[in-house]
């Protein structure tokens, strides 16, 4: 087999010839092939340790050839690219670049973690185009889409994170939002010499309401770039398809509370959208524990059970603001176990931290 320093040769899906070359001459082939970098981990080639939380291994790729015969372009090869375990992302069939300095090469990459090349709710890929079509968005979906790398002759060092690594730049950017909803609630002990008294706070059927879960992304990009390295960002957004669902964690019996928030909703992926009908609702109930301090026998518990009504996260404190892609929200609320007030912090963070792929 053979062996490439720092290069991990494109494979083509079935149906196009391997070990395609664009001129058959004796000069020395440049092979085209992709290696990982990220802006944040500044490593050599190993899984993109995606900040959402994703160890991704593999990703999808369409290439164009243009050459002075053929200035509109055709399909070069469609490809998954793998991660080997050791050094490299590896497909399964060889290319290279073109040997005429006219030829070059556009690029279009992204990732669908449940949607594999071929599935029936993968992408539709054109050169100008990537379109998702009525996909419904579940807890652990992950979509990046790389921006286009047009009119690619050579490799380069551009986006490059680390030396010695060249190649088409290609910088991925995420598609969807993720939300996490969790509650904490301290317990409240008062003791005035007589009697002890201890608040505590259990949780049931936390219901977020009115979000949007399938929708379609039609994503364009120019016909291309005027700066080097001649690369372009997709622009599009999420429109809902269907009627907003409801999501339900907890139900039935209460949930005991303390200071360390409980994921009521774990973190999960949802489809870019407004948040203006959008709101959770839960039951709560606040358990009073009496104790005489003398006669522990005469302890007195009290149960009331309440309702929190519904909170819309367009009336929060803090970032209240659309679900919108690339974003991470936690929404905390604190219960006072005393008094059963309500106190909503919402904190919004970054998921990128710049990825990176570059074709070498």
């Amino acid at each position: 087999m053979k062996q490439w320093f720092n290069i991990a040769v494109l494979a083509v899906l079935v149906g196009l010839m391997a070990c395609t070359k664009i001129e058959n001459t004796p000069e020395q082939e440049r092979a085209i092939s992709y290696a990982v970098g990220s802006y944040a981990q500044a490593t050599k080639a190993t899984p993109l340790n995606d900040p959402s939380g994703e160890n991704i291994t593999s990703f999808s790729s369409k290439a164009w050839l243009h050459t002075a015969e053929n200035p509109s372009g055709s399909l070069f090869f469609t490809e998954t690219v793998s991660y080997d375990g050791t050094s490299q992302w590896l497909p399964s069939h060889e290319y290279y670049w073109p040997k005429n300095s006219t030829n070059y090469i556009n690029f279009v990459s992204w990732y669908d973690k449940n949607a594999a090349l071929g599935s029936a709710n993968a992408p539709a890929v054109t050169e100008t185009s990537i379109t998702w079509t009525n996909r419904t968005i579940v807890a652990d979906d992950n979509i990046l889409v790389a921006d286009k790398a047009w009119q690619q002759k050579a490799n380069l060092s551009t986006y490059t994170a680390h030396s010695g690594t060249n190649g088409v730049p290609t910088l991925f950017r995420h598609m969807l939002a993720q939300v996490l909803f969790e509650v904490a609630s301290s317990p409240v002990t008062e003791d005035d010499g007589t009697v002890t008294t201890v608040w505590a706070t259990e949780l049931s059927n936390f219901v977020l309401h009115g979000v949007h879960t399938t929708g379609s992304l039609s994503l364009t990009t120019p016909g291309t770039s005027s700066t080097d390295p001649y690369t372009s960002e997709w622009t599009g957004s999420w429109e809902a398809s269907t009627d907003p669902t409801t999501v339900v964690n907890i139900s039935g019996e209460g949930h005991a509370l303390n200071e360390t928030p409980y994921p009521v909703i774990p973190l999960r992926s949802v489809m870019p959208q407004e948040v203006s009908g959008i709101y959770i609702s839960f039951d709560y109930v606040i358990v009073t524990t009496s104790v005489n301090n003398a006669d522990h026998d005469k302890t007195h518990v009290l149960r009331e059970t309440m309702n929190s009504g519904d909170i819309y996260l367009s009336s929060f404190n803090g970032y209240n603001d659309d679900w919108v892609k690339n974003k991470k929200i936690t929404y905390t609320v604190n219960i006072t176990a005393k008094s059963g007030a309500i106190a909503i912090v919402p904190t919004i963070t970054t998921i990128d931290n710049t990825l990176t792929l570059n074709v070498e």
